[in-house]
């Protein structure tokens, strides 16, 4: 049996970020593909499981595509088309949202959209700010949630730029999945409308 694979002549995210920290315009330009590409595995009934720069392949047209369904898993039936709950610690520790080591069966793609939120931060600060979000185990995680209530904020992200860049990732990693921005409004939000992209990937917004 020979298996074939489209080529990402650039290697993957993570290589990238192990030799430079992205421009705002390159991250943000990732990110929305990356959205992109969640949203319709969404709307197909796929969650993706492991979203990680290690997965994000990308072309030397500035391409991005997502890799290694190795963890995906079919949330969508013709039995229950609105998505049936999932469950397991699958995944890589420091991209897992909370509800996945919180409880036994939880919703399947607000865990994509919190990984995606880890890996803005990784694009625009090299690293993840904490290594898993695993209850009483790491206190920047803990950090982490004590400041995002406060007026002033988590200065990790308070950091990233615009007021509406910051609101979004917050929104992202909410550790209430039900209040977690979805792929479909992320791209709708007011800071994807003014993502501009090459045209090797659609051109504009």
């Amino acid at each position: 049996m020979y298996e074939v694979l489209e080529a990402g002549e650039c290697g993957d995210l993570h290589a990238l970020l192990q030799e430079r920290r992205l421009v705002t315009s390159e991250a943000d330009c990732y990110f929305k593909q990356l959205f992109r590409g969640l949203a319709y595995l969404h709307k197909m009934g796929v969650v993706h499981r492991d979203i990680k720069p290690d997965n994000l392949v990308l072309t030397k047209d500035g391409l991005l595509k997502i890799a290694d369904f190795g963890h995906s898993e079919s949330f969508k039936t013709a039995k229950n088309p609105n998505g049936e709950l999932i469950r397991g610690e699958w995944g890589s520790p420091r991209y897992m949202a909370p509800e996945i080591f919180d409880k036994k069966m939880f919703e399947a793609a607000p865990t994509d959209c919190w990984a995606a939120g880890i890996v803005y931060i990784a694009m625009r600060r090299y690293q993840p700010s904490w290594m898993t979000t695993r209850h009483g185990e790491d206190p920047y995680y803990a950090k982490y949630l004590e400041d995002r209530g406060k007026e002033e904020g988590y200065a990790p992200i308070e950091e990233l730029g615009t007021t509406e860049r910051v609101h979004v990732i917050y929104s992202l990693l909410d550790p209430k999945a039900e209040r977690r921005l979805t792929a479909k409004q992320f791209l709708q939000s007011e800071w994807a409308n003014s993502i501009f992209l090459c045209e090797s990937v659609g051109g504009g917004k």
